[in-house]
């Protein structure tokens, strides 16, 4: 009889025990973590954007440098869809008129060359830029490409 008033009294004191973590744990508010939302394998807000140069068209010049984005990022891909005989650069500066500036070293700040008749294509570079994306357009006139950025 002792032997089981022994284990009654084991039992009882777990469940004791048992209810009384039960009960402080009921005193906490348990707040879900929010996890950014994903699309694909892409958390939002780190998707790549595109740009093509065909709305950069000068109708009487061909291509104009621009100012693809302000700030840091980086440059994902171009994409060539029609061969010309452009040529342009890719630089990580402020503005097209910080290319020209007095002490922009043109060779540290350059990420990518597209040269002429270049065949379509994906040419990946993955390469992160501080100031800003800046095409700036060598030479030539036609040909079609797309530029991924974030």
């Amino acid at each position: 009889m002792a032997k089981l008033e022994s284990v009654i009294s084991w039992v009882a004191m777990l469940v004791v025990i048992a209810v009384a973590l039960i009960y402080i744990n009921s005193q906490y508010e348990v707040v879900p973590q929010i996890l950014p939302e994903r699309v694909g394998s892409i958390t939002t807000g780190q998707e790549y954007k595109a740009t093509t140069t065909a709305f950069w068209v000068n109708q009487f010049d061909g291509w104009d440098d621009r100012v693809i984005k302000r700030g840091s990022g980086s440059l994902g891909s171009v994409i060539v869809t029609k061969a010309g005989d452009i040529e342009y650069s890719l630089f990580d500066a402020t503005s097209t008129a910080a290319l020209n500036a007095e002490g922009f070293v043109t060779s540290t700040h350059l990420l990518a060359s597209i040269t002429t008749n270049l065949a379509a294509g994906t040419y990946t570079f993955d390469v992160e830029f501080i100031d800003g994306l800046v095409l700036e357009v060598l030479q030539g006139t036609t040909g079609t490409s797309t530029i991924s950025y974030r």
